[in-house]
């Protein structure tokens, strides 16, 4: 745009306001270039529609308040835009560690649960029926130190599932608060939306590993009670009780 200094006395008259909020915004030393695009769009904006050039310079002094308000406000919205990138750059990185060490605290359980179908298997293959003529001390001290052993192993794995299940509720807890924290200084929609995706793709992780340990745990509770009925049954010879009745279930089934 062509923008000749011309002006009446009159045009004057009027003390020019926000001249010097004006100058200071320029002069500051940030986004130096951005600002200068800034200006020349809201310039344009403001003088363009003048057909009369020698107008237009007059019409700059008579809207110089609003000239200002509207550069402050496009500048404004640039620093929030320009600190968002900052916050989209932190916000991946702090997604893929949160997902990091969602996971790891499952994994970490991994070599650990082999224990629950090894301790079920010991379980069912090494306990012994009491024999019915001769000493029964030997099965049964076998079958004692088995049942013990299941049942130290299946208390120890739930108490590393409740350790870990701690830790997961308290990563919870951290990326909601950081991303709250981050949801309420941004003012527009969109990256608003930006961490609210990202706290629903962490949370969904999360419910899905604490889904997977309740799993587990009702995995242990299920081999331990199964090793202590194992033991009931074989200390008071249940067995020949228990095929009766589940040939009488057969047969009454089958009839």
């Amino acid at each position: 745009l062509t923008v000749p200094v011309v002006y009446r006395a009159d045009d004057l008259d009027q003390p020019i306001q926000g001249l010097e909020d004006f100058e200071s915004l320029l002069e500051s030393g940030e986004h130096k270039e951005q600002k200068r695009s800034i200006l020349k769009a809201t310039l344009y904006d403001l003088l363009a529609s003048e057909t009369d050039t020698d107008q237009r310079f007059r019409r700059l002094l008579r809207n110089l308040t609003d000239l200002t308000r509207e550069f402050r406000e496009r500048y404004q919205l640039f620093v929030c835009e320009f600190d968002f990138e900052e916050v989209r750059k932190e916000l991946e990185e702090k997604r893929r560690d949160y997902l990091v060490r969602l996971n790891a605290t499952f994994h970490d359980m991994g070599a650990k649960l082999l224990s629950v179908p090894v301790a079920f298997y010991l379980a069912v293959t090494k306990m012994e029926p009491l024999p019915s003529t001769g000493s029964p001390f030997e099965a049964l001290v076998l079958n004692t130190v088995v049942a013990l052993a299941v049942v130290l192993v299946g208390l120890y794995i739930w108490m590393l599932l409740n350790s870990h299940r701690h830790t997961l509720d308290a990563t919870g807890d951290e990326y909601t608060a950081l991303l709250t924290r981050w949801q309420s200084r941004l003012r527009f929609a969109e990256q608003k939306e930006e961490v609210k995706q990202t706290h629903q793709i962490l949370d969904k992780r999360l419910r899905r590993l604490l889904t997977y340990f309740r799993i587990t745990s009702w995995t242990v509770i299920g081999t331990v009670v199964i090793t202590l009925g194992l033991y009931l049954m074989r200390l008071f010879r249940w067995e020949a009780a228990i095929w009766d009745g589940l040939r009488a279930i057969k047969a009454m089934l089958l009839s």
